[in-house]
């Protein structure tokens, strides 16, 4: 996963991807009308694309209704490269806490010395997390996904 992201185009879209994710997968499987009123869209990213950065959302359960908490997921992987962007992972933690109906996790897959570390720990307590060996990546959503359940 280093290597990978060491040959990506330069620039950063995790900002975007986060909102894009929590608003797709909120709209994908609920009423529009019955959309999270503490949900806001923001856009304050540097504007070059990166091809490490991206979000995968997912549902839990088998009925697209409802919208309960903790019944939808994003996950955001990157490599983790915020402060060279500008982006403060203070606000990140706001928009993947924006919306109590979707439950979003980000997942740093590289670090440049303890750039993971110092994201994790200014981000809001469950929802960031660090995976530098792709085969532990698996266990890692499993883990995020049995403490969901088990909350």
């Amino acid at each position: 996963m280093v290597a990978h992201s060491q040959f990506c185009f330069s620039g950063d879209h995790t900002l975007e991807a986060a909102e894009s994710a929590i608003q797709n997968v909120y709209e994908t499987f609920n009423d529009p009308d019955e959309r999270s009123a503490s949900f806001s869209a923001t856009g304050n990213a540097a504007e070059d694309s990166d091809a490490t950065d991206g979000a995968q959302s997912g549902r839990r359960g088998a009925s697209a209704g409802g919208g309960d908490p903790g019944q939808h997921f994003v996950f955001l992987l990157s490599d983790a490269n915020l402060r060279r962007y500008g982006i403060d992972p203070e606000y990140l933690g706001q928009i993947l806490t924006s919306d109590p109906a979707v439950k979003a996790n980000f997942i740093a897959i590289a670090s440049l010395a303890d750039e993971a570390t110092r994201i994790g720990q200014a981000m809001p307590p469950g929802t960031a997390s660090t995976c530098l060996d792709a085969a532990d990546l698996p266990q890692l959503l499993k883990s995020i996904l049995t403490s969901s359940i088990d909350n």
